[in-house]
């Protein structure tokens, strides 16, 4: 699983999980959200990904 994740952080232009991290921490504070409600952002999102991609 490790080796899959290095590989699409290569692909994207991510050197190392440093460098992931960091720009997941600065998503975070432009979002101005707590945990629980960037998961429910992300599971809506994901589920209405998902309802588009099953029609």
């Amino acid at each position: 699983m490790a080796q899959i994740i290095d590989e699409a952080l290569a692909f994207y232009g991510l050197e190392c999980n440093e460098t992931a991290a960091a720009l997941v921490a600065s998503a975070r504070e432009r979002a101005a959200m707590d945990d629980d409600a960037a998961m429910g952002l992300a599971v809506a999102e994901t589920r209405a990904a998902r309802a588009g991609r099953c029609k």
